[in-house]
């Protein structure tokens, strides 16, 4: 699946998630997403570091940081 992004920094950004992999097509990074209960997931960022998000419609949020993507 690929979506635009809305970053809380107001750049666009073009993504696709293949199975637990997720690919910013815009910076290049690459996340391993692991599904939790019901809305969140734990996410393993580039530098490897984990983070929990949660989804809730369009809106997604990153746990213990500001801002929130939107998923057009």
């Amino acid at each position: 699946m690929i979506r635009n992004v809305l970053k809380p920094d107001g750049t666009v950004h073009i993504e696709q998630q293949v199975g637990n992999m997720r690919y910013d097509l815009t910076t290049g990074q690459v996340d391993t997403v692991v599904p939790g209960a019901g809305a969140t997931n734990l996410v393993f960022g580039a530098d490897g570091r984990p983070h929990v998000e949660l989804t809730t419609g369009s809106i997604r949020q990153d746990l213990g940081r500001p801002g929130f993507d939107t998923l057009l």
